[in-house]
């Protein structure tokens, strides 16, 4: 297949990709305002996890699952810190807010691939970053120090979240999307067990209904990110 071809192929799966996201974004403003973060982020992965795990066994590809350790723990706390920080931004600011923070994350993206991964920028993409740096600023600067303060927390977050798919792009060499996806969902579920635990309350149907739903919904996104 042609790079051109590859390329078109990307773009097929992540317009998929963003199509869920915004699904499963609306679901989490729906839940922020009554419900602990980490309960949320648990109830997500967890659910996802009762899939993914299965279908690992299933298709036998759980031989060498704990091969590079410490680098698939890495991704997972960095995911962990990112989905956390995104669920805490989205209870503090506006969507729109939270979707031009988010647009930055490519960009983000594209440094630390120029430092890690050795990959090659070119000067139209740097004009871009800056821009797009550049636009986060006049966005928020006329908000309150709050605001401005959740912003920052929420490009720390996007960082993370960067960052964790230059390890995941490494990582895809020798594990499968199957693989990538259990550390990812079962994971998650085990670090914010313990907030969870501490911070959870009672929910009604409807809101484990929704909760469950951010994890099916998240689940397909990862799947059409990673091909």
């Amino acid at each position: 297949m042609s790079i051109k071809d590859n390329n078109f192929s990307g773009l097929y799966w992540l317009i998929f990709n963003e199509f869920f996201l915004i699904i499963h974004i609306i679901l989490i403003k729906t839940l922020v305002a009554d419900l602990p973060i980490f309960q949320i982020v648990f109830m997500r992965s967890i659910s996802s996890s009762f899939i993914l795990v299965p279908i690992l066994f299933l298709t036998g590809r759980q031989k060498n699952i704990f091969s590079n350790l410490g680098v698939n723990f890495s991704r997972v706390v960095l995911s962990f810190l990112a989905i956390s920080i995104q669920f805490f931004t989205i209870s503090n600011i506006q969507l729109a807010q939270v979707s031009t923070i988010g647009y930055l994350r490519p960009s983000i993206m594209s440094i630390f691939a120029y430092f890690i991964l050795s990959e090659k920028q070119s000067k139209g993409r740097w004009l871009v970053l800056v821009i797009g740096f550049l636009s986060i600023l006049l966005v928020f600067s006329p908000e309150n120090k709050s605001i401005q303060l959740v912003a920052l927390i929420a490009l720390l977050g996007t960082c993370c979240g960067a960052l964790s798919t230059i390890v995941q792009k490494y990582l895809s060499k020798s594990f499968s999307e199957i693989q990538l996806m259990a550390w990812y969902s079962l994971g998650i579920s085990v670090l914010s067990l313990p907030f969870c635990l501490y911070f959870w309350v009672d929910v009604s149907f409807r809101e484990t209904f929704f909760m469950i739903s951010t994890g099916l919904l998240a689940t397909s996104a990862q799947y059409f990110y990673i091909r």
